[in-house]
């Protein structure tokens, strides 16, 4: 029995120590400096260590494992679909570390290959632990470098190029006396790559409701947009326009038809690309109740003794109604009789006021009249809105 627990203990024994010596085997590696991402930006990052016998091997496996080609050659639509521009390949400091950005390679889809964005870094720096990736100025990722000379493959994301236009590529690390070394390229796409077909964004009402306003997804730099349409799904495409802006106003549609339209992007490298064709109608939009007051109409009703302006029934939103006089040559006045309607009648079958009566004494004989009106209404703000002046009436006393 003694036996047996001498055995149970040096088993435990053993697996402890085991235990310890592997944790401090996984310890001395990461300080090497095993890479690793800080954030998920950059999509895929290959290391290859400079000072192994097999890096070259390595090295150039990662571009031939999926067709890529060989590390040293330039991709094939390299100048035909995007080149570099002003660049400068090496930082060097006095110390003499350097920083190389060894160009970089562009890799559209095939039959053969996916589509692929590689960015190769070289550094001979002991002291570097960090660097950072920037496109346009904005931080693509960073990373944690080999604490000894290395080589760095970074398969960036393809989506970062969606545009025809130049990039810029900076790549910045500090050196051991804690400087920046940095180094860029500029790479000018001439065919962006498109993810897919469904280029068109969306098609809506134009703002005043006449027309149609086709929207797609800006592809950067292009020699020009041809804008296609047809009233079936499988007729005839018509050509509509040609712009140079990544949208279309189609004003010669009607009301209940449906149309479908189809995008051409035509690239300064001589290629294009085409998008789905996608429907779309001039949606029936009701037109809000307008505000605007009616233009009132008065006119003069006589009899023997009595007289009357009257302007009937006013159906809009008019609160009140004020009436102006003018005597001989004197400036309008409020209608002296009669304080301001506001009890106006707004329909057949409502009660309300429909003019201004009063007695032919209030004459003065042989002077000549004139009378306008005009509606108003109050806004939530108290502020008083008025119509336009009516047609002016005339009585003689």
């Amino acid at each position: 029995m003694k036996f047996k627990e001498s055995i149970s203990k040096h088993r435990i024994i053993n697996n402890k120590i085991g235990f310890y010596i592997v944790t401090i085997i996984c310890t001395i590696i990461v300080s090497l400096g095993v890479s690793t991402k800080c954030n998920a930006a950059v999509s895929d990052l290959a290391y290859i260590r400079s000072n192994t016998t097999s890096w070259a091997n390595e090295y150039n496996q990662y571009f031939i494992k999926d067709n890529y080609g060989e590390s040293g050659c330039y991709p094939p639509d390299y100048e035909k679909r995007y080149s570099y521009g002003d660049w400068e390949m090496k930082a060097e400091n006095s110390h003499g570390e350097t920083l190389w950005l060894n160009g970089i390679r562009l890799y559209y889809e095939n039959e053969s290959r996916k589509a692929a964005v590689v960015l190769p870094i070289n550094s001979n720096s002991e002291e570097t632990r960090y660097c950072d990736i920037y496109i346009d100025g904005k931080l693509e990722d960073s990373i944690i470098l080999y604490k000894r000379q290395w080589d760095i493959l970074c398969k960036l994301p393809i989506e970062i190029f969606s545009k025809a236009k130049d990039y810029k590529i900076e790549v910045v690390t500090l050196d051991k006396d804690n400087k920046e070394l940095r180094t860029s390229l500029i790479v000018k796409v001439y065919r962006p790559f498109v993810l897919e077909k469904n280029l068109i964004k969306k098609i809506e009402n134009t703002s005043d409701n006449s027309g149609l306003k086709v929207e797609w997804r800006d592809l950067g730099t292009v020699k020009s947009y041809y804008v296609y349409r047809a009233k079936e799904k499988d007729g005839f495409y018509k050509l509509m326009g040609m712009t140079y802006s990544p949208y279309l106003i189609d004003d010669d549609v009607e009301q209940g038809q449906k149309y479908y339209y189809h995008i051409i992007a035509n690239f300064t490298n001589e290629e294009t690309f085409q998008s789905y064709d996608v429907e779309g109608s001039l949606n029936n939009v009701k037109k809000p109740k307008s505000n605007k007051l009616n233009r009132p109409k008065i006119k003069i009703k006589k009899k023997s003794k009595k007289w009357q302006i009257y302007w009937g029934i006013i159906s809009d939103k008019s609160s009140g109604i004020e009436v102006y006089m003018r005597n001989g040559h004197g400036k309008y006045k409020k209608f002296r009789k009669i304080n301001t309607t506001k009890k106006l009648k707004k329909s057949k079958n409502k009660k309300g006021t429909v003019g201004i009566t009063s007695s032919r004494k209030t004459l003065i004989k042989g002077v000549k009249y004139q009378f306008k009106a005009r509606t108003f209404y109050y806004k939530t703000n108290g502020r008083k809105v008025y119509s336009k002046w009516s047609n002016i009436v005339k009585i003689k006393g």
